[in-house]
C-alpha cells in the first residue's frame, strides 16, 4: 500500500489548469472527483464504511422542487354548532353560506411556491336521512369557495369525517387566511366535533388545518 502523508503541513492536491478535475481511481476505475468548482462526485459509495455525525445542513441552501418551506397547522377539538345552511346545488359554495369553524394563516415565503391545504373535519348533524353535509374552503374575504366537499347522511343524527385536500399557487407574500366553512342543505343543527349538538369523546375527536408550502 502507497500513502500520501503531510505530517507538518496542509497536503495541497493541485489539479492545474482551468476547468481540471482531481480524480480518484481504484485499479484504473474512477471513484471519486472533486471539479474545479468544488463539487464532490462519487461513483461508489459503501455505506457501511461510513461513520460518525452527518453535518449540520441549513435548510434555506436549498433549492429545488419539492423542497419544503414551511408547515402551519391548526387543531380543534372545542364543541361548537350553526344552523346556517349550504346550498347543495351545481353553484359555488358561498362565503355567507354555512358557519365558520376554523380558520389558518399562513405568509408565503415565495410567490411561485405550491400551498397544499389539507383540512379534516369531525361533524354529525341533526338533520333528517337524505340530506347533505357540506365543506367548503375560503380565502380571505373572497365570495366564492377554492373547493369543497358533501357527506351524505345516511340517517338522522349521522356523524362523519370529512376531508378536503385543495392545492394552489401562492401568488403572493402577504398573509393569506384560509376559512372552513360548514353547513347542512337542511333546516337543523351542523355539529362541529361532535353530533346532535353535543361533544363525543371527551374533546379527543379533533378537526385541523395544515397547510405546506412547497417550492415547484
Amino acid at each position: 500500500m502507497s500513502t500520501i502523508k503531510s505530517s507538518t503541513e496542509h497536503l495541497t492536491l493541485n489539479a492545474d489548469g482551468s476547468g481540471k478535475d482531481i480524480k480518484f481511481q481504484a485499479n484504473g476505475v474512477e471513484k471519486a472527483s472533486i471539479s474545479s468548482t468544488g463539487a464532490f462526485t462519487s461513483t461508489s459509495i459503501d455505506a457501511t464504511k461510513l461513520s460518525g455525525d452527518l453535518p449540520a445542513i441549513d435548510g434555506s441552501a436549498l433549492t429545488g422542487v419539492g423542497k419544503v418551506l414551511q408547515i402551519v397547522n391548526v387543531q380543534d377539538g372545542a364543541l361548537a354548532t350553526g344552523t346556517t345552511q349550504t346550498t347543495n346545488d351545481d353553484t359555488v359554495p358561498q362565503i355567507t353560506e354555512g358557519t365558520e369553524f376554523m380558520t389558518l394563516a399562513i405568509t408565503p415565503l415565495s410567490a411561485t411556491s405550491k400551498l397544499r391545504i389539507e383540512a379534516v373535519n369531525a361533524n354529525g348533524a341533526t338533520l333528517a336521512a337524505g340530506q347533505w353535509m357540506i365543506m367548503a374552503l375560503f380565502v380571505g374575504t373572497t365570495t366564492n369557495a377554492l373547493a369543497s366537499v358533501q357527506t351524505h347522511t345516511g340517517v338522522v343524527n349521522s356523524m362523519v369525517n370529512q376531508v378536503l385536500v385543495h392545492t394552489m399557487t401562492s401568488g403572493v407574500t402577504t398573509e393569506l387566511t384560509f376559512r372552513i366553512r360548514c353547513g347542512g342543505n337542511g333546516a337543523d343543527t351542523y355539529t362541529f366535533n361532535g353530533f346532535n349538538g353535543g361533544r363525543v369523546f371527551g374533546g379527543t375527536l379533533a378537526s385541523s388545518i395544515t397547510i405546506t408550502e412547497y417550492e415547484v
